[in-house]
Order: structure tokens, then C-alpha cells, then sequence
């Protein structure tokens, strides 16, 4: 299962950080309004009126889970009522009520946490692999199912539950109407008739009744070049269906279709990855996400354990290195490009590095190392508060806990591995040795 932190869980670690031992970093409201926070806990008698002045509120959860949370507002100059624990806001909120738990910041604004957090994010290199697919959407990372159009009739959606996910963050989730003309169809892809295509899906099924038939398609002529329908009619664990097959004379484009194997059931089945090769193609484009062709590698799939059903094997992830070389023209319209050895014989698999995607509500997650995004940001902001003060003793202090910070940040960052890899070519040249 995937490992994630939500800014929502990050945002508090960060603020606790920032400023231990001050009253209060979180606190949970007795009342409120669009315009004041109310916690009777925090009632003093003895508190200046002034004590939280341009402190800003920032509403961390909320008991129905919905407005005011993520929203924040200033307090007023002179904005505390002691007596009562009322924090008078300069900025309208949706309104505040009893169980809004409220997060102060002191000196810095909420932006500023989440543009700390991002900027560490952007410069990790967090490792991935996926399918290199021609199929549009092969490896199902993409939002939607825009390029998996119904063949009959079929209920489709992307799953992000972890068993029901191979590789990546998501898989197709098919719902098939009884029927084997029912399904999905992938976009079509340009061929030439008379050569070889390679195809592999890595599907499995999630019903006692009904299955999935993997079918290579003559989009041009309207008619199936191979079908592949396993006899197991449940297959619980992750399979693969691969086989070779050669474009037949006058076919100018194929697709994938995924089918109900059953004629009389209902079929609920999860796919991974959908690829077809051309065997003799030999440079592909790069997804967007890999920033430098020099840091990816080509790896690729061997056949798994065979099943009781032709070209059905047992789906493994035991990867090995294929051939390859990247291409670079910075001034291409592609312009990371990756050339792979021929004929392709086996599902090709793209291991590279990118950074990670930046957050924005509090729902947005990171898979980066949560103690890692944690130090960065930390360093980051106790450098801007250092900045704000004109107290050299409290100056002093806050550099000193941002070098810690760094220091612990850069620690856990070179112990993953994370930073961006450098590429070293060696020249090689002849030597004579003497006899």
C-alpha cells in the first residue's frame, strides 16, 4: 500500500515545530462566527487584548468535514476578549461553530507553510516504474476513462484501492454487462499491415462468475485478429495475457478490447496495464514527468508461471534490464525520446526518477518521506521568521533551529537517495602496454 501523508496532517506537525510552547497552536472552538473564534478554554482574565494581534487562524478540521476547514482569517489589532476566549477576525469566514478546530500561526501566513512544503517537494526525485505503453491510457494513471470507450455495454471507473491495484496509482475497474461482445475498447493505433504486435494486459477478476477476454482488434476492417478467453472463469490474482500476433494485409489501425468472457454472467474485473508493440518500433517519447532521458532505464518482463489457459500466465513484476539509449533535443517538440533494442519480445517497463507534485488543499498528499518534507519546510520557515525579527537573541535562536532543521533534512535526503542522480560518462581510450 502506498505510503502518504495529507498537508492536513503536515500542516500541524509543521506549526508544533515552528512554535513549541506557545498558547495556543491548536485549539478546538466552543463558538464562532464568519468573523470570530470562540474557545472558552482559552478564557484568561489577565490577557492583553493585544496578545494576538496579526496572529492568523487557520481552521484545520471542522465536525461535518466542510466549510470553514482550509479557510483562515487575521486577528484584529486589540482583537482578544480575554474574558470570554473571542479571537475578533479581519476576514470573513464561512462560519465558525462549536468543534472547528483552529490552528494559530505566529508571523507567518498560512501560503507560506504550504509554499515551504512545496518547495522541498519539488526538488526530491522520488523514484517510479510503469508500463511504456503506445495504448493512450495503457498504464491507467490517467484521470477518467475518456480512452476506454464502451464496446456494448460496460460501467467503467479508475480504482485507487490498493488491492485492486498492480502497479501505479490506479487501475480500470470494468463492470461488464452478461454478453461476450461487451467492454472496452483502447484508442486506436497506427500499424502497418504484415508486422508483428505484441500484446500484454495484466488483469484480474473480482466476481465468482465472469471473466475477461483480451482481444486484438482490425480497427480498419472491423474484425478481431485474436481473442484470448481464459476457460478459469475466476482468476482472483493478478494475471497477464500475452501473446505475438502479425497485422493481416489491409489492416492500418488495431485496438485492445477487453470483453466479458461469459455469455450468461456478469463480469467485475480490474486492469493494469494494457500494452501492444509494435516488435520492430524502436524509439518511443518519454511521459512529461521524466525531466532528463539520461536518468531513465528500460526494463523489461519475463513470462510468469503458465495457467491452465494458452497465453495466460501468472503476473510477476520480475524485472530485468533491456537495451536502451536516450535521445535529447532540448529544442524538439519531443524532446526526451528513448531508443530500445529490437524485436521487442517482452513488455517494456520505464524505471526514472521525477519530482513530486505539488499540494494545494489539504485533502493533496505526498508520497515523499513525511519526516523529510517536515525538516525541509521547518528550515525554511524558521529562516523567514529569522528574518522578520529585529531581537538579535531571538534572531540567533531561530537561525540556529533552521540549521538544525537543514541539517536533519539533508541527512534523511541523502540516506534515501532522492536527490537528482549525475550522469558520468567515462572516456575510454587505448593504452599500449609494453611486453
Amino acid at each position: 500500500m502506498a505510503t502518504t501523508t495529507t498537508w492536513e496532517s503536515l500542516i500541524e506537525r509543521i506549526v508544533n515545530n515552528l512554535w513549541p510552547g506557545r498558547f495556543p497552536l491548536k485549539i478546538t472552538a466552543t463558538g464562532g462566527s464568519g468573523t470570530t473564534f470562540v474557545a472558552s478554554t482559552a478564557a484568561y482574565s489577565s490577557a492583553s487584548a493585544n496578545a494576538y494581534d496579526a496572529v492568523y487562524i487557520f481552521i484545520l478540521d471542522t465536525t461535518d468535514d466542510l466549510a470553514p476547514k482550509g479557510e483562515f482569517g487575521q486577528v484584529t489589532s486589540a482583537g482578544f476578549t480575554a474574558a470570554s476566549g473571542t479571537w475578533a477576525l479581519g476576514s470573513t469566514l464561512t462560519a465558525i461553530a462549536s468543534g472547528d478546530v483552529g490552528l494559530f500561526l505566529y508571523g507567518l501566513h498560512p501560503n507560506e507553510l504550504l509554499d515551504a512544503a512545496n518547495d522541498i517537494q519539488r526538488t526530491l526525485y522520488l523514484p517510479r516504474y510503469t508500463i511504456m505503453s503506445p495504448i493512450t491510457d495503457g498504464d491507467m494513471e490517467a484521470t477518467g476513462t475518456t480512452s476506454w470507450a464502451d464496446v456494448g455495454t460496460c460501467t467503467q471507473t479508475k480504482s485507487t484501492t490498493a488491492s485492486e491495484v498492480l502497479t501505479g496509482t490506479q487501475s480500470l475497474k470494468l463492470v461488464i454487462t452478461a454478453g461476450i461482445t461487451n467492454g472496452v475498447t483502447s484508442d486506436p493505433l497506427p500499424v502497418q499491415d504484415s508486422e508483428n504486435i505484441l500484446v500484454s494486459v495484466a488483469f484480474k477478476t473480482a466476481t465468482t462468475l465472469g471473466s475477461l477476454s483480451v482481444q486484438l482488434y482490425d480497427v480498419t476492417n472491423a474484425a478481431a485478429i485474436q481473442t484470448v478467453t481464459p476457460t478459469n472463469t475466476r482468476l482472483p490474482a493478478w494475471a497477464e495475457c500475452r501473446f505475438e500476433k502479425a497485422v493481416p494485409s489491409g489492416c492500418q489501425q488495431i485496438a485492445i478490447r477487453l470483453l466479458n468472457s461469459s455469455a450468461t454472467d456478469e463480469a467485475t474485473v480490474y486492469v493494469d496495464w494494457v500494452a501492444a508493440y509494435r516488435t520492430e518500433e524502436s524509439t518511443y517519447n518519454l511521459p512529461t514527468a521524466v525531466l532528463d532521458a539520461t536518468d531513465a532505464a528500460i526494463m523489461f518482463l519475463p513470462l510468469g508461471f503458465s495457467t491452465d489457459d494458452s497465453y495466460v500466465y501468472n503476473a510477476s513484476l520480475n524485472f530485468e534490464a533491456w537495451p536502451s539509449e536516450p535521445l535529447r533535443d532540448l529544442r524538439a517538440l519531443n524532446s526526451q525520446r528513448i531508443v530500445v533494442g529490437r524485436p521487442i519480445q517482452y513488455p517494456l517497463f520505464l524505471k526514472y526518477r521525477t519530482t513530486g507534485s505539488v499540494m494545494s488543499a489539504l485533502t493533496s498528499t505526498t508520497e515523499a518521506p513525511v519526516e523529510m518534507i517536515l525538516h525541509g519546510a521547518l528550515s525554511i520557515c524558521l529562516n523567514k521568521l529569522a528574518d522578520r525579527t529585529g531581537d538579535m537573541a531571538t534572531k540567533a535562536d531561530l537561525v540556529r533551529r533552521a540549521v538544525a532543521a537543514f541539517a536533519v533534512y539533508q541527512h534523511l535526503l541523502d540516506a534515501a537517495g532522492l536527490l537528482r542522480p549525475r550522469v558520468v560518462s567515462s572516456r575510454r581510450e587505448r593504452v599500449n602496454v609494453p611486453w
